[in-house]
């Protein structure tokens, strides 16, 4: 008989997980497939991609140096800012091209979840469907239909490159691994700061699957199947003080850069956020296991929340914790999984409330990999060992994949638009601001304003706080017209956010048509100290100071603006038009030819242009003979 090669089990096995990942990465792409067909949506597809002149300029020195200086939307993610700006190297601003960078990564996370898990526990059924269930459940669409959403598919990809990391450093502790992972780790947190909890998963992963955590009380590890590198839990989490410090310092620059979008205790007091955190946890928990009504908003209750309710949900998230603690030894999957999606959570259950949501399904993407644990290992382990119990449980998971990937491609479905997405949002939750505002938004993009105006006048019925809503109603009186009531919105919307860059841009517009150039100029400078990258404003501003003619200030404004934004089409024609105001022929073709090289369908820069090549040139300058 011939002798079989010592290593030909490890080989099998190792293309039998290749097999799989390769089964993941094909599956996450054929249900996410329709999602390329979507376009950008007017729900912060604008800050980070459609009308962020930074993101759409390409890798350059001057877009990467604003990527690491800025907390633009609220958050420090430098990462993130480069990913979108590759993504219009190389796509431009086709939507399918972003859609897709979104579904390969989610595809390449399903992939590398499963081969971490492999790596850390013999149980490939268990990792297979774990990573199933993180590929396919209709939770995630959120995170991968949603072109904003880069920042946790992104974030997630190097935190589990992080974690194949650590499974290596486990089994064999060297320096080198050690470094991989906090590399790793640091891009996670440059992408998103969803992940400063890693350092706390890898002690839970200490105790189980990898028993490393010795606790016993006298230097043993417990059993034959724990690690040889076996320590106690102050040696655990000294190992892991780097990964501490990289998490903190991240944190701190990300409650800095979100301190103006957090809601204040006056307006969401202490108690209030503990009871929706508690709800939410058990919401959460009822959406992985009956994935219907998935919505991109969900409303945050206020004072709706009845006190027992609240304590009954944080009662029972105590009773399930206790239980998974006392059967640690039992069933140490079960302690692991549980806190695994509680800890996960905790960075966004809502204690730090930002924004107005309740929840978000988003916010599931790393968090349900925990109750995924739970389930592959829990169900096997309650029930009686066998090959019939092994089929019925393939069966059932196949079942469920099934089942969810039906569910997600239905959701993908409502990501297809803007005003699908948010027809289907007030469908789900009911009406609410942000659904209502949404819509309008969509319709006002499609010049449908009288369509639009009911909506937003029942948001502003809702909350007569919201700058958003009365900013909207500028916009549609604006389009109608009616520059008055347009205005008169605008300094509403100013007034309950003194910082609101687009108000102040759409209201020295307004006031330039009224020919109030001077309050113009005033207004559109405030939007460029509330936002000096609003290119837009940056633009009406040069026009604001042409018409009021000021004509040196101008140039000297537009000119250094092209050296932030050389590729925004709109500032070389308001140079161009500042030019030729001052007689400069030749410099004012040079640059509304410019224009029209970087917008060859811009109708000012073409008339420029040709008023330019008609002009006298007797002595080189505009209106001379």
């Amino acid at each position: 008989m011939t002798p079989v090669p010592h290593d030909e089990p490890h080989r099998n096995m190792r293309q039998l997980d290749a097999l799989f990942s390769v089964l993941l990465l094909s599956c996450s792409l054929f249900v996410y497939a329709r999602a390329v067909q979507g376009d950008f949506v007017s729900y912060d597809d604008g800050v980070y991609v459609t009308e962020n002149a930074f993101v759409q300029s390409g890798l350059n020195a001057r877009s990467v140096a604003w990527a690491f200086t800025n907390g633009h939307s609220g958050n420090w993610q430098p990462l993130t800012w480069l990913s979108h700006m590759l993504d219009c190297e190389v796509f431009g601003m086709a939507p399918w091209g972003h859609h897709f960078t979104n579904i390969l990564l989610h595809a390449m996370n399903a992939a590398l979840l499963y081969l971490a898990l492999k790596s850390m526990t013999p149980k490939t059924g268990a990792s297979l469907f774990v990573a199933a269930f993180f590929a396919l459940h209709p939770a995630h669409v959120e995170s991968v239909a949603w072109v904003s959403e880069r920042k946790d598919v992104l974030s997630v990809f190097f935190g589990l490159l992080a974690l194949l990391a650590y499974a290596a450093y486990a089994k064999k502790p060297r320096w080198t691994a050690y470094a991989v992972l906090v590399c790793f780790y640091a891009l996670s947190l440059l992408a998103k700061p969803m992940l400063v909890t890693l350092p706390v998963v890898l002690l839970l992963l200490d105790f189980w699957p990898l028993r490393r955590m010795r606790t016993d009380g006298h230097g043993r590890a417990r059993t034959d199947t724990d690690s040889k590198d076996s320590r106690g839990v102050l040696g655990l989490v000294v190992e892991k003080l780097p990964l501490f410090v990289l998490a903190g310092g991240v944190s701190l620059v990300t409650v800095f850069a979100q301190r103006n979008a957090m809601s204040s205790l006056e307006g969401l007091p202490l108690g209030m956020r503990l009871s929706n955190a508690a709800i939410a946890c058990w919401r959460y928990i009822y959406k992985a296991l009956w994935p219907f009504d998935l919505a991109v908003f969900y409303p945050h209750p206020r004072e709706t929340i009845p006190p027992a309710i609240a304590l009954t949900a944080a009662a029972a998230l105590m009773a399930v914790t206790l239980a998974a603690i006392l059967l640690r030894r039992r069933s140490p999957f079960l302690l692991t999984g549980w806190l695994w999606f509680l800890i996960t959570l905790l960075p966004v259950i809502g204690i730090i409330q930002v924004g107005v949501q309740a929840m978000a399904d988003r916010y599931t993407y790393l968090p349900y990999i925990g109750l995924g644990i739970v389930g592959a290992w829990g169900v096997p382990h309650v029930l009686p060992k066998g090959f019939a119990t092994k089929v019925t449980l393939t069966l059932f998971a196949l079942a469920l994949a099934g089942f969810w990937s039906w569910r997600t491609v239905v959701q993908v479905g409502y990501w297809r638009d803007s005003e699908t997405l948010f027809r289907h949002s007030l469908a789900v939750t009911g009406e609410n601001e942000v659904a209502l505002n949404g819509l309008a938004n969509a319709l006002i993009a499609q010049a449908r304003l009288e369509e639009a105006l009911p909506y937003l006048e029942r948001a502003a019925r809702m909350n007569a706080a919201n700058a958003e809503t009365f900013y909207n109603l500028g916009t549609v009186y604006q389009g109608m017209g009616r520059s008055d009531s347009a205005i008169a919105y605008y300094q509403q919307a100013i007034q309950v956010n003194p910082g609101y860059s687009r108000a102040y841009n759409n209201l020295g517009v307004t006031l330039m048509g009224q020919n109030r150039h001077e309050e113009a100029a005033q207004a559109l400078l405030k939007a460029l100290e509330a936002d000096p990258a609003n290119v837009e404003a940056v633009g009406n501003y040069g026009a604001a100071l042409l018409s009021t003619g000021k004509l040196d200030e101008a140039e000297s404004h537009l000119r250094s603006a092209l050296e932030r934004f050389p590729e925004e089409a709109s500032l070389h024609n308001n140079l161009g038009a500042v030019l030729a105001a001052k007689g400069e022929v030749a410099g004012a073709r040079e640059a509304f030819a410019e224009a029209l090289r970087l917008d060859p369908g811009f109708p000012e820069a073409q008339r420029g242009l040709d008023a330019m090549n008609a002009a006298p040139r007797t002595h080189g300058s505009f209106g001379l003979q």
